[in-house]
């Protein structure tokens, strides 16, 4: 028999099916030349109703005016002591982000008092989004939709952010195989991770090929299968389908442009970490003048203005200082050791483990997962 749930929950769960509908959606009126800020709106809104659940536990309230505190901080801070193009947008990466904790709040409750409940919800969410990002990729093959580089390389449908997308490829897609493997036979779980394995090529980042692939291999070998049946496809894997699959994948990266792009950049790196991080060290290089030269004050409270250089860690601190690092990463490192300790006992925590280590991984190298609009709200479920 289930049991009631709170209607606010009720209203997240719904709102969580339409996530990247509204993402693409957004994307679709700014290729014709429309800004209408809608999927910031949306998540504001999913925002507020959480914030509402979270703030309604006397538990928390301490807590919530101490982040409170913080941002008035802030807010002063970058209004009269640094100079900032704009103050909102110096705080809108905390807004990209601040969903996850309280998202992971609401959800992790209505675990606990509906726990049924909450994996078909999950489940349901997954599938829905997984669909829109096929069909974005798809549309993109076909022409339909924006490229994932100027060059007119990648698809990537009418999502904006390429670099966002991978992160929902690692998670998302991680999780629906994941899913697959539990419920469906050996031959249509391989089947739907090619299938998926092809369009994470065709977005055109190292991050989505790379992170997908490791997600498979993971999960082929984790799996709750005979541990003959495990070995079969295991040596499957590395008799037959990695060989395919680098071969096609080289086909394809080099058929629609990309091979020649990573060429471009191998040639322009001095060395291999500065061609893997697509001279992301560089920004750095860049940026961290002003950094350096802004005193205590500014170690510890940053420089805000929305800076980045496509790696997480640089950009929480240049930002948001030491207190940002320590804000951010309190709750990436609780996330990760709560999953640690229920994949002891329970299976669906092992690979929300995985992915939640590869994703701070690739967030550290790559960037685009701590502050990834698209993304957090996923983190959270």
């Amino acid at each position: 028999m289930f049991r009631s749930i709170n209607p606010n929950i009720k209203i997240v769960c719904n709102l969580f099916y339409f996530l990247l509908l509204v993402d693409t959606i957004n994307g679709l009126f700014l290729s014709l030349g429309i800004s209408i800020p809608i999927s910031v709106c949306y998540k504001l809104i999913i925002i507020a109703i959480t914030l509402k659940l979270y703030i309604s536990s006397s538990h928390n309230v301490i807590k919530a005016y101490l982040v409170l505190l913080y941002f008035v901080i802030l807010i002063l801070y970058f209004a009269i002591y640094v100079e900032v193009d704009s103050v909102f947008d110096s705080l809108s990466l905390y807004i990209r982000f601040i969903i996850a904790p309280l998202g992971l709040w609401v959800f992790s409750r209505l675990s606990l008092s509906a726990p049924q409940q909450a994996l078909e919800y999950s489940r349901r969410i997954i599938i829905y989004n997984v669909i829109i990002i096929c069909v974005n990729i798809v549309l993109s093959l076909v022409g339909i939709g924006y490229t994932s580089y100027g060059e007119g390389l990648g698809n990537k449908g009418f999502f904006y952010a390429a670099n966002e997308v991978s992160g929902l490829i690692i998670l998302l897609f991680g999780m629906q195989i994941f899913f697959l493997r539990l419920v469906s036979n050996t031959k249509r779980f391989l089947f739907g991770s090619l299938f998926f394995l092809i369009l994470s090529i065709s977005l055109g980042t190292k991050t989505a090929m790379g992170g997908y692939f490791l997600v498979f291999i993971y999960i082929s070998y984790t799996s709750t299968i005979s541990k003959r049946s495990r070995k079969g496809i295991m040596f499957l894997g590395l008799a037959l389908l990695i060989p395919a699959i680098i071969y096609s994948g080289y086909y394809y990266v080099e058929r629609i442009g990309l091979l020649e792009r990573w060429r471009f950049f191998y040639e322009r790196s001095d060395d291999i970490i500065s061609f893997m991080l697509s001279g992301r060290d560089l920004f750095w290089a860049e940026e961290k003048g002003d950094f350096l030269s802004s005193g205590n004050i500014g170690y510890i409270l940053g420089l805000g203005n929305n800076r980045t250089v496509e790696m997480d860690p640089f950009d929480v601190f240049l930002n948001y200082g030491g207190i940002g690092i320590a804000f951010v990463y309190t709750f990436w490192f609780f996330m990760i050791r709560q999953a640690y300790c229920y994949s002891k006992y329970n299976i669906i925590a092992k690979i929300v483990l995985f992915i939640d280590i590869e994703l701070l991984l690739f967030s550290s190298l790559t960037g685009h997962i701590i502050f990834s609009g698209m993304l957090n709200p996923f983190i959270a479920l």
